[in-house]
């Protein structure tokens, strides 16, 4: 007969050797061992190859310890270039923007560039509690809506557009 704190033991052995989480899986005790239903380990070859994977996943190597350390220093570096880069390039975006929009020709090439401008869209979270407001208060929603949709600008921003030109 198992006793709970060796087979809570048992447990956590084979969650070790199997990697998934015991609790979400049906396990049925048989014999000495439990036998997990996804991997069907109940062999005594098998525990003794689990204890070793045991010892194995409790055991981490400086090598591994020093893998990731270094590529989260990779990635930290590589957050860092792309975060500058985009700074680079907004601000291009924005000086080529501002000098098209204010006249300015394009060299003649392979390359052609326009300012769109984009309306963006407009946040309709506060339709629905006004609304609900308007009829506490007796009001037409939608006319009181309309009027306040008609009263806002639409936020629009421009977009650097460019392209090669047809052969």
């Amino acid at each position: 007969m198992t006793t709970p704190t060796t087979h809570a033991a048992k447990l956590f052995a084979h969650q070790t050797y199997c990697g998934r989480s015991l609790t979400d899986q049906k396990i049925a005790r048989g014999g000495a061992a439990a036998t997990c239903r996804t991997c069907s380990r109940a062999s005594a070859a098998d525990e003794r190859a689990g204890r070793l994977m045991q010892v194995k996943k409790l055991l981490v190597s400086q090598r591994e310890l020093h893998e990731v350390d270094a590529r989260r220093d990779l990635l930290g570096t590589e957050r860092r270039q792309v975060k500058a880069h985009t700074s680079e390039l907004e601000a291009l975006e924005a000086d080529v923007i501002g000098r098209l929009v204010h006249g300015a020709n394009v060299e003649p090439g392979p390359l052609v560039a326009q300012v769109d401008s984009e309306e963006g869209k407009r946040s309709p979270a506060w339709k629905h509690e006004f609304e609900a407001l308007c009829k506490r208060v007796g009001l037409d929603a939608e006319a009181e809506v309309a009027k306040i949709v008609a009263r806002t600008p639409a936020t629009t921003h421009e977009v650097l557009c460019i392209a090669k030109q047809g052969n």
